[in-house]
């Protein structure tokens, strides 16, 4: 039966919309085009130590892998700071992998993006591991909808210094708008207690606008830590004012009266100071993870429990040095 040119459009575009009713009613929505990175979903979540998840993901793929047959060695660390990016030895050779990201969280829990040297080896992994089982899981492979940083650097330089570029702007409006939701909690705090609007502005004056993150304005609003000046409030009668000064050294989240917890905070890491040389120094069989946030000079190390952090704190004391820095550890605020 032969259909004219109006009828073949028609029934076209009736296919197209079916097919994309389709992708939306299994909740895929197709890449626009290969990348060097992949998405890969329906994972076992365990382990939680991030290491050991990549040396077991390694062996699955590749048994004869030498992270996998020598467990001492440090996984690759591949720097992105600023506008520059510099890839770190292969994770796996064979499928010139250069590096796996995943995270614990609930909502990404049996996830996690793949970043190859390029898109032909991505292609050919996917042709080859596609429905491969991974500790009784069936994994589903497909292109990212979007590139790793890592592989926008490889493949897209120009875009990779812009995306950057956007992310530190993002990063200080996020930071700043915390500050801000904080303060006016913090005002209303101290109005609730008692002090006059001019002893409030004064405080909050003297609070440090570059919040590390939550953990520094929380304690300020529970016991003025982080305050180079603290005032004490004003009794609502007019009975004396009493003041009391204590100082905190600038630019370091007071955290000696934190309860021991999982999380340790470590402050005034050098500019150059890299994961590797943090695992180094924290790695041990109950780490989890370590998160670094550069632009603030700290790192969140975070053990399976609380004796494994107590552990590592009573190892490196709650300073120790590094690059001739005098580096800060304690328990973060859980």
């Amino acid at each position: 039966m032969l259909f004219d040119m109006g009828t073949r459009v028609h029934f076209a575009l009736l296919f197209h919309v079916l097919d994309l009713d389709r992708c939306i009613s299994t909740r895929y929505i197709p890449s626009l085009q290969m990348g060097t990175t992949l998405y890969l979903r329906n994972l076992p979540t365990r382990p939680h130590n991030r290491a050991n998840y990549i040396r077991s993901f390694l062996s699955a793929i590749n048994p004869t892998n030498r992270y996998v047959h020598d467990t001492t060695l440090l996984l690759p660390i591949h720097q992105i700071s600023g506008t520059q990016a510099v890839p770190g030895p292969f994770l796996d050779e064979t499928h010139r992998i250069l590096s796996i990201a995943r995270s614990n969280s609930g909502s990404m829990a049996g996830q996690c993006f793949v970043t190859f040297v390029d898109e032909h080896s991505a292609e050919q992994f996917m042709n080859a591991f596609q429905g491969m089982n991974f500790r009784g899981k069936r994994v589903e492979i497909r292109w990212a909808e979007q590139e790793s940083l890592l592989g926008l650097a490889l493949t897209q330089p120009e875009r990779f210094k812009k995306v950057m570029r956007i992310k530190k702007l993002t990063m200080e409006e996020i930071v700043q708008n915390k500050v801000k939701r904080k303060l006016r909690r913090l005002r209303y705090k101290l109005r609730r207690k008692g002090l006059d609007p001019a002893q409030i502005e004064d405080i909050v004056a003297k609070v440090r606008v570059d919040v590390v993150d939550d953990e520094e304005v929380e304690e300020t609003e529970g016991n003025a830590t982080g305050m180079e000046t603290v005032v004490q409030p004003t009794p609502k009668s007019n009975t004396t004012t009493s003041s009391t000064t204590k100082k905190v050294p600038k630019g370091i989240v007071d955290v000696t009266a934190n309860p021991p917890a999982k999380l340790l905070l470590v402050q005034q890491l050098p500019e150059t100071t890299t994961e590797t040389q943090l695992r180094d120094v924290f790695d041990g069989p109950d780490l989890v993870d370590i998160r670094m946030v550069a632009i603030r000079r700290l790192a969140f190390v975070e053990y399976t429990s609380i004796e494994s952090a107590t552990a590592a704190l009573q190892k490196t004391g709650t300073t120790f040095k590094m690059d001739a820095h005098d580096i800060v550890v304690g328990y973060a605020k859980s």
